[in-house]
């Protein structure tokens, strides 16, 4: 029973770990980059930035 009140706990710990994804990456957060010919792109900010872009 200790085991698995044990292995629940831990389950339960482990959860927000594998929740998904959470829009930073290495260069930045991920936000909408607006292009200087109107697109729009979802890109981290130092890329966006690079390319010219504003978010």
């Amino acid at each position: 029973m200790k085991k698995l009140i044990v292995l629940m706990f831990a389950t339960v710990l482990s959860l927000p770990v594998f929740a998904g994804y959470t829009g930073h990456t290495e260069v930045g957060p991920r936000v909408d980059c607006h292009m200087s010919d109107g697109s729009v792109d979802f890109l981290p900010t130092n890329v966006c930035t690079m390319k010219g872009g504003k978010y």
